[in-house]
C-alpha cells in the first residue's frame, strides 16, 4: 500500500528520480549514490566502468578499461532493451538497439503443471503434455507424463526420475488399482445432473474426471505391454500367427566359428530341457569382419511369424526382485559348473561387460557435465540401494558386481516385479526403434517364446529393441554406443526434457528436433538457444586433466569415456550449427535438402 500522494509534485519527482537514478543494495536496501548516479548508461559490452562495495561499507567506482582524455564514462543499466530504459530511465538507448515484442499467444508458466493443480487452482485443463499425479497405497506420490501423438499417445512414466518409480510393474500395479478406486467411487447420481447443480460445473466435473479415467485407461494399456516384455511391438505385430517348430534339431548346419562348443552345449541343454531353439540359428560375430559383437544369427531364412525360441519356466534364472534376481544369479556363477545353469552362464561369462555404475568415483567423473547427471554421480552400491531400499549384497566383491551389471544389462522384467535371466534371448543385440526384426512374448510362469516379426534373410543379425533409445540409456545401462539414428537428450536450465533424433546420411546428418511431438519444442528458437547454453555448459564443465588419463584410471574405462564425451559434443556442435542455419533463415523446410557435408564434420571432429 503505498502512502505518497502521487499527486504532489515533488513526492512524483522523488518516485521519479529514485526509479531512474537509485541503486539496489543488499537487504532490499535501496540507494540514492551521488556522482555514481551522474554516469550515463552504455550498451552491454561497452560500459568503462563499475560499482563495487554495498550500503554498509562503502561503494566504490573503478574503471575496467583504459579511459582516453575527454572520454565518457559509461555504466550499463542492465537489460538494455529499448522499451525498457525508456520507461525506466526516460532515454533512447544507443545502437545496438534491442528490440522485444509479443507474439499473439502470450505464455506464461504457472509452476507445477500438474493437471489436478492447474484445474484446481486455474479452472482449465492444460495443454498436452499432461503431467497426471496419484498416490499409491502407501501415500507415496506417482507422476507420469502424457503426450499426445498424431496416432495415439506416448508416455514418461518416470518423469522426474524418482526411486520408487524405476520399477514399472509397481507403476502398473499401482495404476491399476487407483483406477479401480476412482471407478468404485463414482458420485451416486454423476451420470444425471441433480437439479441443484450448476450445470456449467457439472460439465466441468464430468468432463475432469472422464480425461482423468481416460488418462489412467490408456496408461495402464501402455504398461500392460511393456510389463508383458512386449512394449508397442505388441499393438503393431498383434497380426502375427505363431508358426509350428519347423523342423528337429538334428537338421541343424555344421558349426565352424570360434563359439561352437559353448553354443553347442547351450542349445543341447535348452531342447534337453524342454525347450526349443530354431536350427536356422547360431551364434557368432556373423560374416561382416567390421562387426565385432556377438548376436544371433540366421543360417538360412527365417520367415514372418516363425519361432526362434521357445524357453520354459524351469530354465529361466528369476528372482522375487532386482537384487534376488542378482543373488541368483551370484550364486550360480560361484557354483561354475555344478550349476545347473552352467550352459547359460559359461557362454554369458563371455560378455565382457563394464558399465559406468561399477566405475570409481573418478572414473565416472570423467563424465560429468553431461546429461543426465547422476551418470557421473550413482555407483552399483547406491543403485541396489535404490532398487531394493537396502541392498544386502557387497558390492566390492568382484562376483556380485558382476552378477549386478549382467541383471541390468541383461534381464527382463515380467508381472508380479519378477526379474528373469532368459537363455538366449538375452543373446538378440539392440535396433533402434523400428528396425528390431523380432518380439518376445509369454511370461515367466508360462513360457517366453520369441518370433521373427519380419522375413530374416541368410546371414541377417536378429534385433530386438530395448526401449527408450536415447543414448545416455543405452550407454549407462547396456554399455555400448547406440546404432543411428541416436536419440540424444538433454535438460533446458528450468529442467524440462529436450530431445532430438540424429540421422547419418551418405555425406553428413539430419535432423529431427522434436520427435516426441511436445509442445515446447515446437519453437526452434527455443531449442536453439537451449541447445547451444547446454553445449557451453559441456564444454565449460569438462573435468580437470581429462585429455591425459589419470594413472588411476583404467585405460579402458579412459576410452569409453572419452569417446562417450566425444560422440556427445560432436552431436551437439552439429545439431547447433544445423539449427543456427534455420533460426538465421538459410535453411529451407525440407531438412534432406541441407546435409552437412563429411568434410565438413571431418573438422569438427578435428577440432573436438
Amino acid at each position: 500500500v503505498c502512502n505518497l500522494d502521487m499527486s504532489d509534485a515533488t513526492n512524483l519527482h522523488s518516485f521519479q528520480l529514485v526509479k531512474a537514478r537509485a541503486a539496489a543494495g543488499k537487504d532490499d536496501v535501496t540507494c540514492m549514490i551521488p556522482l555514481f548516479d551522474a554516469i550515463n548508461h552504455a550498451q552491454e559490452g561497452n560500459e568503462n566502468a563499475v560499482l563495487m562495495g554495498d550500503y554498509d561499507e562503502e561503494f566504490t567506482v573503478v574503471a575496467i578499461d583504459d579511459i582516453d582524455e575527454n572520454h565518457q564514462l559509461f555504466d550499463s543499466f542492465g537489460d538494455n532493451a529499448v522499451h525498457r530504459l525508456f520507461h525506466e530511465y526516460g532515454f533512447f538507448s544507443q545502437y545496438p538497439r534491442l528490440w522485444v515484442f509479443e507474439d499473439h499467444e502470450v505464455f506464461d508458466s504457472f509452476g507445477d503443471n500438474a493437471v489436478h493443480r492447474l484445474f484446481h487452482e486455474y479452472g482449465f485443463f492444460s495443454q498436452y503434455p499432461r503431467l497426471w499425479v496419484f498416490e499409491d497405497h502407501a501415500g507415496e506420490e506417482i507422476r507420469f507424463r502424457m503426450y499426445e501423438l498424431e496416432e495415439g499417445y506416448d508416455f514418461d512414466f518416470n518423469p522426474h526420475n524418482l526411486p520408487n518409480q524405476h520399477n514399472i510393474s509397481y507403476v502398473y500395479d499401482e495404476l491399476s488399482k487407483h483406477l479401480l478406486t476412482v471407478l468404485a467411487t463414482e458420485p451416486l447420481g454423476f451420470t444425471q445432473r441433480s437439479p441443484t447443480i450448476s450445470s456449467t460445473r457439472y460439465a466441468v466435473a464430468l468432463k475432469f474426471r472422464q480425461e482423468y479415467i481416460k488418462a489412467l485407461e490408456i496408461a495402464i494399456q501402455h504398461l500392460l505391454l511393456r510389463v508383458k516384455g512386449m512394449s508397442d511391438l505388441s499393438k503393431k505385430y498383434s497380426n502375427i500367427e505363431v508358426q509350428e517348430r519347423v523342423s528337429q534339431p538334428s537338421t541343424r548346419s555344421p558349426c565352424f566359428h570360434e563359439y561352437c562348443d559353448k553354443q553347442n552345449a547351450l542349445f543341447e541343454w535348452v531342447e534337453a530341457n524342454g525347450g526349443y531353439v530354431n536350427p536356422k540359428l547360431e551364434l557368432t560375430t556373423g560374416p561382416d569382419p567390421s562387426w565385432k559383437v556377438r548376436g544371433v544369427f540366421a543360417t538360412a531364412s527365417i520367415s514372418h511369424g516363425e519361432r526362434i525360441f521357445q524357453l520354459p519356466p524351469n530354465l529361466l534364472l528369476c528372482g522375487a526382485s532386482y537384487c534376488d534376481a542378482v543373488n541368483s544369479l551370484s550364486q550360480e556363477l560361484s557354483k561354475g559348473p555344478a550349476s545347473f545353469w552352467w550352459p547359460y552362464l559359461n557362454i554369458l561369462e563371455d560378455h565382457d561387460i563394464d558399465l559406468p555404475i561399477a566405475w570409481t568415483d573418478e572414473e565416472r567423473d570423467l563424465l560429468s557435465g553431461l546429461h543426465p547427471s547422476y551418470m557421473a554421480k550413482t555407483g552399483a552400491q547406491e543403485i541396489c540401494d535404490m532398487y531394493c531400499n537396502v541392498c544386502n549384497l557387497d558390492m566390492s566383491d568382484a562376483t556380485n558386481l558382476h552378477s549386478f551389471q549382467l541383471v541390468k544389462a541383461r534381464s527382463a522384467e515380467s508381472k508380479d516385479d519378477i526379474i528373469c535371466m532368459i537363455p538366449l534371448f538375452d543373446a538378440i543385440n539392440h535396433a533402434q526403434e523400428g528396425n528390431e526384426n523380432s518380439l518376445i512374448m509369454g511370461d515367466y510362469d508360462e513360457e517366453f517364446t520369441v518370433v521373427a516379426i519380419y522375413d530374416i534373410d541368410k546371414n541377417q543379425q536378429l534385433f530386438d529393441s530395448f526401449g527408450d533409445n536415447a543414448v545416455h540409456r543405452l550407454f549407462h545401462e547396456y554399455g555400448f554406443f547406440s546404432q543411428y539414428p541416436r536419440l540424444w537428450v538433454f535438460e533446458d536450465q528450468s529442467g524440462e526434457e529436450i530431445r532430438f533424433r540424429m540421422y547419418e546420411l551418405e555425406e553428413g546428418y539430419d535432423f529431427d528436433f522434436n520427435p516426441s511431438n511436445v509442445t515446447h519444442q515446437n519453437n526452434i528458437n527455443y531449442v536453439y538457444d537451449e541447445l547451444s547454453k547446454h553445449l557451453l555448459t559441456v564444454l565449460a564443465a569438462e573435468p580437470l586433466g581429462f585429455t591425459q588419463r589419470s594413472p588411476t584410471i583404467i585405460s579402458t574405462r579412459y576410452a569409453a569415456a572419452l569417446k562417450y564425451r566425444q560422440e556427445y559434443i560432436k552431436a551437439f556442435q552439429i545439431a547447433s550449427d544445423y539449427l543456427l542455419r534455420v533460426v538465421e533463415g538459410d535453411t529451407l523446410h525440407e531438412k534432406s535438402e541441407v546435409p552437412i557435408s563429411q568434410h565438413e564434420v571431418n573438422w569438427k571432429e578435428n577440432e573436438l
